[in-house]
């Protein structure tokens, strides 16, 4: 988590986090309620604060950096229940809205059970 590795065009940077809040995403609602009175600066994904960006209250920092670390994310099922159409229903829903974010951030998500 404190960590953070960006890039731009070729270049690769890494940054070791410091201050007086380091904290796992499990805290998101704290964190921005600080960023947003002014309190904290930090790493966030754009896409759960699209809102808060667009409307003015999120500024993006070092937009001209992109950081290569997103997050897993794991949807899980009991096995055998993904032949249930409506647990196939929810997973391609899924999948295609987390293709679409990916998409809007300019990246594609790699097929589906493929190495991250």
């Amino acid at each position: 988590m404190d960590s953070w590795e960006f890039t731009r065009g070729g270049e690769t940077e890494t940054v070791m986090a410091r201050g007086w809040l380091l904290t796992e995403n499990s805290h998101r609602d704290m964190m921005l309620q600080l960023a947003l009175g002014g309190r904290w600066c930090g790493a966030v994904l754009d896409w759960t604060n699209l809102d808060d960006i667009a409307s003015g209250p999120l500024v993006r920092a070092l937009a001209d950096w992109e950081s290569q670390d997103a997050p897993p994310v794991n949807l899980l099922h009991r096995s055998g229940v993904r032949r249930n159409p409506r647990v196939r229903l929810f997973l391609d829903f899924a999948t295609e809205l987390f293709a679409e974010l990916e998409a809007a951030r300019g990246r594609a998500l790699p097929p589906s059970g493929a190495p991250h």
